[in-house]
């Protein structure tokens, strides 16, 4: 091995072309830029993961890609079946890791059996359990474990739910400290649901439970599912004047044309409470005028 100024090249044809016209500091200034050019590239556009990590950028994007886009159970199988063969060959991965769980957590939701759903619940924990012995930090694996938790303790019953309320809060909390904006917003979506959805005394609070949505909105205002738990939670706490200007942002997020069954379902949720928010105002307003 040779070494011309910075760099280190091997004998032989191309070191002779270079030591023919040769400038070793604009040689040396150029590859610092190539390499910093490069570098920056690897972080700012395909994230922290690909220089991380030996996952390809391009199969960590075709997943996330494949996952939006995915509906049937047997996209989630073949999507699977995929990635298994990049876990094999990198079984310590955080990146690969997480979201081997997420879609375990994407088949659980769509399995009709008690028994298939608690196991590829499970299924869905022990992968984010790899993805944080790979790394403590990882705030998506802590969020996807906290939701298999929970959605498993759904499926073994009511007492079973009962145990798994101050896991899966314990859970989100640590990826809220982690990163709040995961999920676009999941942590503080799923703590908001939490609260809204427990009875005062297990812990239910919705002034707590407004917070953690209000949260979610300003971190991903773009996303639909924010708004309308927002909307649908002041309505709750008796302010439909809010929860209308909260929900409005649905419909310009979800077109009305829209072609993809979640985001027809989720404008038909957004009329539905759109509903109910008007015949609220309109009681409003008569109370008003009849004291």
């Amino acid at each position: 091995m040779i070494s011309i100024g910075c760099v280190p090249f091997m004998s032989g044809g191309i070191l002779r072309v270079l030591q023919a016209n040769y400038n070793p500091s604009a040689f040396c200034s150029g590859i610092f830029s190539l390499l910093l050019r490069t570098l920056l590239f690897t972080f700012l556009v395909l994230g922290p993961d690909a220089a991380a990590e030996g996952a390809e950028p391009a199969a960590l994007a075709e997943w996330d890609a494949a996952y939006r886009q995915n509906r049937s159970v047997q996209e989630f199988l073949d999507l699977e079946r995929r990635m298994q063969d990049a876990l094999k060959r990198e079984p310590a991965s955080e990146a690969l890791a997480w979201r081997m769980g997420r879609v375990y957590f994407a088949l659980g939701k769509r399995m009709t059996s008690d028994a298939d759903k608690e196991l590829y619940f499970s299924r869905c924990m022990e992968q984010c359990e790899e993805a944080i012995r790979s790394n403590a930090g990882s705030a998506p694996g802590y969020f996807f474990k906290g939701l298999c938790l929970g959605m498993r303790g759904q499926t073994r019953g009511l007492w079973a739910s009962l145990m798994m309320i101050e896991p899966f809060r314990e859970t989100m909390e640590t990826a809220l400290r982690l990163d709040p904006s995961v999920d676009r917003g999941g942590p503080h979506r799923a703590l908001g649901r939490l609260y809204q959805d427990l009875p005062f005394f297990l812990g239910g609070d919705l002034d707590e439970a407004i917070g953690h949505f209000r949260e979610a909105v300003r971190l991903a205002p773009d996303y639909a599912e924010n708004h309308l738990f927002l909307a649908r939670a002041l309505l709750e706490q008796g302010r439909p004047q809010e929860a209308e200007h909260t929900l409005r942002p649905l419909f310009r997020i979800v077109p009305a044309d829209a072609s993809d069954p979640d985001d027809r379902e989720m404008r038909q949720s957004g009329r539905k409470l759109m509903q109910r928010i008007s015949s609220e105002l309109k009681q409003q307003t008569v109370d008003a005028h009849n004291p």
